[in-house]
């Protein structure tokens, strides 16, 4: 897995860049594809983020890059990189639950972080930590500070979707339980 960066702007420059112009961004998961959705000229950064798998969608918060990814331990989870090799952490095990067997087989200890969009110096994002199912979340990019907004459904899963930034406020569709599906 090789991650890449823009030449002149820099890693989260480029970012940054690409979701103001209404762009994409996509890594290949778990294979060494190498894909860079959008128009701005590339140069691989050697080393970074070389054993995180299952790279999913990129947003980016005071020039950090925020997206979930496994690193073949803790599942699929929320990381964070500001670019560098030594500045790509993991910002929290959302569901700590041991992952069984071969890497791959993940699916029962990833909180598995979607839907991710930023408001007001937050990623608000829907995650299942394994105990209250999924739900929504939100992060300022530190353990402490990525935490549980509430749970929606408190007897399963609400299943959080199209998080949508308006105003300054974060909507979405979950589902309660007594109602169904509605916009919150």
């Amino acid at each position: 897995m090789k991650a890449w960066r823009n030449g002149r702007l820099g890693f989260v420059a480029a970012v940054l860049v690409m979701s103001t112009l209404g762009g994409a961004v996509a890594w290949g998961q778990a294979t060494s594809e190498e894909i860079l959705a959008g128009n701005a000229s590339t140069a691989e950064i050697s080393g970074l983020a070389s054993n995180l798998t299952d790279i999913g969608t990129v947003v980016t918060l005071n020039d950090t890059a925020f997206f979930p990814a496994s690193d073949g331990v803790s599942g699929i989870e929320l990381w964070k990189s500001d670019g560098t090799d030594g500045g790509t952490v993991l910002v929290k095990d959302i569901n700590p639950t041991a992952c069984p067997g071969p890497p791959g087989n993940q699916a029962s200890c990833s909180s598995t972080p979607t839907d991710l969009v930023v408001v007001n110096n937050f990623v608000y994002f829907a995650a299942d930590n394994g105990v209250n199912g999924r739900e929504l979340w939100r992060s300022d990019g530190t353990e402490k500070g990525t935490i549980l907004v509430r749970d929606i459904n408190v007897t399963g899963c609400s299943n959080p979707a199209r998080l949508t930034r308006h105003n300054g406020q974060v909507y979405f569709v979950a589902d309660d339980g007594p109602t169904g599906a509605e916009l919150w």
